[in-house]
């Protein structure tokens, strides 16, 4: 019983660390944003937010930035268009040189857009355009300017580029039907629009891209998995998601069977044969009649 507890805790401890890597979505589109990546949240409809970058801290993102970093801020969103421009107007700067902003695909990824400002820009607005994947999660670092402390407004054009997208129906799980003890094989689904992560699950004792169930992959090649089967059957289940909706669960009934014996012809061995090598590479001294039976490694 107490075994029987502890693998309980600890399926549900994996697939909550697992989950606890995709940022929540935000209580409000209000929320101010944070001082620390790692405590980001994800804003579903995000165009029009106002702040001010007083009484943040700086630290420098571990993918660089164009800049230097005084007091950074961040403020995350769910992609819904292709490309997105995204303007930061400041006003009332205490110094004048105004503020500067980076995109990011994560908290230690490099920049994809990086625009570091300049002295006496406080009043000019700050601008950089970005390629995205709808669904996937966006990262926005605004700083003030060597410090500068202002307000300002975010403005996305077009707006749709950060409002949370529709997911697609999820198409049926292609793959074997029938897989041996412990054979690896590949299960996919057709991209699905919207999905900003796909969550694979499998029975126990099946390893889903090396990893235990339940796991987390990522566009734009998460709709596709390696499996390594346990040994006995079960369900194989996929859902698209995103920090802001989840897409319908489909699932295929996978069946393990054992691969049959392979029994080689009989060999009859004569007195004036011996001694003799067998097909199968064993050597006998005396005559009879041999057989041998090969199984696979998979069972």
């Amino acid at each position: 019983m107490f075994r029987l507890l502890l693998l309980t805790l600890l399926s549900s401890f994996f697939a909550s660390t697992l989950l606890a890597q995709v940022p929540p979505p935000c209580p409000s589109n209000n929320h101010p944003a944070e001082d620390l990546c790692q405590n980001i949240c994800i804003y579903c409809n995000f165009n029009g937010y106002s702040g001010g970058s007083s009484g943040y801290t700086g630290q420098t993102p571990p993918g660089g930035f164009c800049g230097t970093i005084e007091n950074e801020q961040w403020l995350g969103f769910i992609a819904g268009a292709s490309v997105g421009t995204f303007t930061v107007t400041p006003s009332n700067c205490q110094v004048g040189n105004g503020l500067q902003i980076a995109l990011y695909t994560s908290c230690i990824s490099a920049p994809i857009a990086c625009n570091g400002g300049g002295p006496n820009n406080g009043n000019n607005p700050v601008s950089i355009t970005a390629n995205l994947t709808p669904g996937v999660n966006y990262f926005l670092l605004i700083d003030g300017y060597a410090g500068d402390q202002c307000n300002f407004v975010v403005t996305v054009t077009p707006p749709i580029a950060a409002q949370q997208p529709p997911i697609a129906p999820t198409g049926a799980i292609q793959g074997p039907a029938t897989v041996c003890p412990g054979g690896t094989v590949t299960f996919s689904i057709p991209p699905v629009n919207g999905a900003g992560f796909y969550e694979w699950t499998a029975p126990g004792g099946w390893l889903i891209n090396g990893q235990p169930s339940p796991v987390i992959t990522n566009p734009p090649n998460g709709n596709v998995v390696t499996v390594t089967v346990g040994s006995t059957g079960g369900q194989i289940c996929v859902q698209p998601r995103n920090s802001c909706n989840d897409g319908n669960q489909v699932c295929r009934t996978i069946n393990v069977v054992p691969i049959p014996p392979t029994n080689l012809t009989p060999a009859i061995v004569c007195n004036e044969d011996v001694p003799y090598t067998l097909p199968w590479g064993q050597q006998v001294n005396t005559s009879g009649t041999y057989q041998t039976t090969y199984q696979s490694y998979q069972g």
